[in-house]
């Protein structure tokens, strides 16, 4: 049967971590392991243990902070969550994507050039994607086909994706 030891869960820096670790050998294993000075192998082991803690750490916190729209940092993130959380302002979308271009290009309107199509059923169509199209006229060759809607059905045990948007010039 395992023995129940004190864990503690809340301090998770390089340097609480190594206290932990050294405390944690001091009281579960006092005769296995008492050499504590700072050139010991077995300290080299606990810093190595509480540097991968506070890395891993790092990492989870930031991970957990993407999750939420307010605190997103990632664009890719912030588009996914405004997109389950049913944000249908395609402004907001539009100049979120044109966002790190805004120094040396402009955003320009949506034209009013629609398309729509239906395939299959994929996942991998987002709002605000943008494509362009081999064998189309010229002048739609300077600019762009942007996502503004994807809807899903499965009806008769078929899944069907259906793809809006429209087409935007780049000036």
């Amino acid at each position: 049967m395992a023995v129940k030891r004190d864990i503690k869960y809340l301090n998770r820096d390089f340097s609480n971590l190594k206290d932990q670790l050294v405390s944690y050998a001091k009281t579960y294993f006092p005769n296995t392991y008492n050499d504590f000075s700072p050139s010991s192998p077995g300290m080299m082991f606990m810093e190595m243990a509480a540097y991968v803690g506070d890395v891993l750490s790092f990492y989870l916190d930031n991970q957990i902070q993407e999750t939420f729209l307010q605190y997103a940092r990632q664009t890719n993130n912030i588009y996914d969550l405004a997109y389950v959380a049913a944000y249908d302002n395609l402004s907001f979308f539009s100049l979120l994507k044109e966002a790190s271009n805004l120094t040396t290009n402009t955003v320009s309107p949506l034209q009013p050039i629609d398309f729509e199509f239906t395939v299959h059923g994929i996942s991998g169509f987002r709002r605000s994607d943008k494509f362009q199209v081999n064998g189309i006229p010229e002048k739609f060759k300077r600019g762009f086909f942007q996502v503004t809607s994807i809807t899903h059905a499965i009806q008769d045990m078929k899944w069907t994706t259906t793809v809006k948007g429209g087409f935007r010039a780049q000036w």
